[in-house]
């Protein structure tokens, strides 16, 4: 109800996982404006109608859809400037770390969607693991995983169940190229069966299978 973006909810590694999450699903993203660089500045509702009457109801029924929230304090006064100019996006931020890397970030991630076509046409599969899901993306003879893991602690995640071969990571949210707390997850895998693989807490990876056949 304040307006408070995920930059004010959720630390840098918390964002970077709704980055991924929101990228790579197989529907079209919807980022709001500021989403990919970290916008900190809130987006209350806020008006300029120059009827008095129209001014005051639209008051009127903001305080009282607040009021069914148990809303503590003033409202942002919808009418009043200060509530627009608080909502306006600070551009600045985009050269200032680290919303530079998250908007970097976002541009890595939004190349793989439109190199593997993640948009709902192609293979596509899920599984749950705990507080991790992994999804497998096919497009011709590459195949994608990708093993997001939303607990709030380091962990092993057992029994991942990934297609045998031999994988390389494409991408890991918690390297430090990403200003990541460390990367636990090496850079090639050789898969039989499963394997279990430590991460990082509200993080995830992304591996490529290599030399597989055209599906």
């Amino acid at each position: 109800m304040r307006g408070d973006r995920l930059s004010k909810l959720l630390d840098f590694e918390g964002l970077k996982l709704a980055a991924g999450v929101t990228v790579l699903a197989p529907f079209v993203p919807l980022l709001f404006m500021g989403e990919e660089y970290g916008e900190k500045a809130p987006f209350q509702y806020f008006t300029s109608h120059s009827d008095a009457d129209l001014i005051e109801a639209v008051r009127k029924g903001r305080k009282e859809e607040f009021s069914a929230f148990a809303w503590e304090g003033e409202i942002p006064d919808p009418h009043d400037e200060k509530t627009f100019l608080s909502s306006k996006l600070n551009h600045e931020l985009k050269t200032s770390e680290p919303h530079r890397t998250l908007r970097a970030f976002h541009r890595e991630l939004l190349g793989i969607r439109r190199e593997y076509r993640l948009a709902g046409k192609g293979k596509l599969e899920i599984f749950e693991s705990g507080s991790a899901i992994t999804m497998l993306a096919a497009s011709g003879a590459k195949m994608l995983a990708a093993i997001f893991e939303f607990g709030k602690t380091e962990r092993v995640i057992k029994d991942l169940k990934l297609p045998a071969g031999t994988w390389n990571l494409r991408l890991n949210s918690a390297d430090e190229k990403w200003k990541g707390p460390g990367n636990f997850v090496p850079e090639k895998i050789q898969v039989i069966d499963s394997l279990a693989l430590k991460f990082v807490a509200q993080s995830f990876v992304l591996l490529e299978r290599l030399n597989t056949t055209s599906e």
